[in-house]
């Protein structure tokens, strides 16, 4: 945290406090987001091993790493790669078609 906050010309507890005030969590719990959906994406897109994945994605071992995912996505890293294979990161998907849209109209109802 340190050296992202020098980066960012902030103290550690300014850049905790505005990270909080503006994300709602904190530096170190976004980090953690960010990688893991960075190695669910490497995890559901290529065959590397799940250790050379984990050390993509910024965590010091793979044990580290399955701890993150059961905690952010509640299965370890062969459930993600199962479950999400081929599939775009959900940052990436396309929004859902909408139904109906402004024009729909309602089927008439029948004078009394």
């Amino acid at each position: 945290m340190t050296t992202l906050a020098r980066r960012a010309g902030l103290t550690v507890r300014t850049l905790h406090r505005r990270t909080r005030a503006l994300l709602g969590i904190t530096p170190a719990k976004l980090i953690e987001r960010i990688r893991v959906e960075h190695a669910r994406t490497l995890l559901s897109s290529t065959a590397l091993a799940q250790k050379v994945v984990a050390s993509q994605a910024g965590f010091s071992s793979n044990a580290q790493m399955q701890r993150a995912l059961a905690r952010h996505l509640g299965m370890d890293g062969r459930a993600v790669r199962l479950l999400f294979r081929g599939q775009p990161a959900p940052s990436a998907q396309a929004p859902a078609p909408r139904m109906g849209g402004a024009r729909s109209r309602s089927p008439a109802t029948p004078a009394a």
